[in-house]
């Protein structure tokens, strides 16, 4: 059977841009099939429903389902399926159209992948946008650069998210399939501040330093023995564990401006009877970068190899029984009891000391939070430089998007509160629990025009008590500035 790449499209033809405006108008990107990173399965037209406009072109270029010609001539119009056909967008399979090519909405752009690739290269094969390059895309802070990196851009998402708020983009891929395919998807967007380059990891942007570098990094943990390396090495890095993640986090923050930021997604391993980052604490230490992880997910040894061996292809399955032990025993020697996932940020700060800071990740990850990030670092470098007395000079308010969430109980005829919580809506949507009665009294004269002092002093004058209320209630603030549930008066 015959496919259709990128490469053979011509992003630029008149026949394509008007199928990309036709998909806009007609309601593509909104229909429910862009990719989520809750993985939430798409919103599928049911099999009987009628063959409206929309609903034949999700069949036609996302479920890849052949359909009617006449279903498909009315679905395009003003375009002819002979239009479609001549430009090589869909063929003929008897009497049903097909699709030559797959289309994946996001935001308001659209990406086009193959369609077919039972005949490619496994190495040649690329993914749809996943939930790991979601996680990257809603992390990255979006100040305004000048340059920026892609690393292993793949079909180019990434790069194309970058592109409202950066000058100038580079993106590369060990996988000249993945150039071809990203660089059409970037020209059939109108994107013109993006270039192309392929090689191995960063060796053609060598000598060159990015604003932002992102990389959604196709290789995770491997525990996989030597012997196979080569046959896998398309999805495997070939080396051990989740060396190849850190190294590239390693090198990469080399390739930073002063100021500039690494953001990641990674997997690593962790040790029995150690602290989950004691790993990431030695190897992230030394670069010349504060460095912030976030934890997502944390599973068993045992529960990686299941699920690893899972992914396997049908090819690979016969394998599945030998990798199984190997891996096994991989984790075994190196003594790793779970390995977690979780996104990196790394910023640049050569001249002076550095900083590694671990947390669990929020939960709610649904919506971009790269300004949060940004200021998380802004305020945890101040707290770490200047400490309590520093702190006491600082003037703070509840961040706008604070919310307070209380259950209660019936006592003699009244509800009393019995628990409080403290939200955040926006952002990274952290949750502060057990917040006592004294924490909601504060909380209202954070106004941004007291200092932290001077707000627990109104407050001890207004309920006097033997306590230093300072001493008790520091530790409390500056936890909630150290989330953001507060927030410095210049960032408010």
């Amino acid at each position: 059977m015959s496919t259709t790449s990128q490469a053979a499209l011509d992003p630029n033809s008149p026949v394509l841009s008007q199928l990309h405006e036709l998909l806009l108008a007609s309601g593509y990107c909104e229909a429910g099939i862009a990719p989520a990173i809750d993985e939430a399965p798409p919103l599928l037209p049911d099999a009987d429903a009628e063959p409206t406009q929309l609903n034949t072109l999700v069949r036609l270029f996302f479920i890849s389902e052949d359909c009617q010609p006449h279903n498909v001539a009315e679905a395009i119009r003003p375009l002819t399926l002979a239009q479609l056909l001549q430009a090589g967008v869909v063929r003929m399979e008897g009497d049903l159209v097909t699709a030559a090519i797959r289309i994946q909405p996001y935001g308001r752009m659209l990406y086009v992948f193959n369609r077919d690739t039972s005949d490619a290269a496994p190495e040649e094969a690329l993914m749809l946008i996943s939930s790991s390059s979601l996680e990257v895309a809603h992390l990255m802070t979006r100040r305004p650069a000048q340059s920026a990196l892609d690393i292993g851009t793949g079909c180019g998402f990434l790069a194309t998210v970058l592109s409202p708020f950066c000058e100038r983009i580079t993106a590369i891929d060990v996988n000249p399939a993945a150039i071809r395919a990203a660089e059409f998807n970037a020209r059939w967007n109108g994107l013109k501040n993006i270039s192309f380059h392929a090689g191995n990891l960063l060796e053609p942007v060598r000598g060159q330093l990015f604003d932002l570098i992102v990389c959604n990094p196709p290789f995770l943990i491997t525990p996989i023995p030597a012997a196979f390396s080569s046959r896998y090495l398309f999805k495997h890095s070939g080396l051990p564990g989740d060396a190849f993640c850190i190294n590239l986090a390693r090198e990469a923050s080399q390739l930073l401006e002063e100021g500039g930021y690494f953001h990641m997604i990674l997997q690593w391993e962790e040790a029995c009877d150690s602290a989950w980052s004691s790993n990431l604490e030695k190897s992230l230490t030394g670069l010349g970068c504060d460095v912030w992880v976030a934890r997502i997910t944390t599973v068993t040894a045992e529960q990686y190899v299941a699920e690893w061996i899972d992914c396997l292809s049908e090819a690979e399955k016969p394998d599945a029984e030998i990798l199984t032990q190997q891996a096994r025993q991989y984790f075994q020697e190196k003594n790793v009891a779970t390995t977690s996932m979780g996104v990196l940020t790394l910023r640049r700060a050569s001249h002076r000391q550095n900083y590694l800071w671990f947390d669990e990740a929020p939960d709610d990850r649904l919506e971009p939070y790269g300004a949060s990030v940004a200021a998380l670092f802004d305020v945890r470098t101040q707290i770490e430089e200047h400490g309590d007395a520093g702190l006491l000079r600082r003037r703070l308010r509840a961040s706008p998007h604070l919310t307070l969430l209380q259950t209660s109980h019936l006592e003699t005829r009244e509800w009393l509160p019995s628990a409080s919580e403290l939200s955040l809506t926006q952002g990274l949507k952290y949750s502060f629990g057990d917040v006592d009665e004294q924490l909601l009294e504060l909380l209202p004269i954070f106004d941004g025009k007291l200092t932290v002092k001077q707000v627990v002093d109104q407050l001890n004058i207004e309920y006097p008590v033997a306590n230093d209320l300072i001493e008790i209630n520091l530790p409390k603030i500056r936890e909630l500035l150290w989330y953001g549930f507060l927030v410095p008066t210049d960032q408010a």
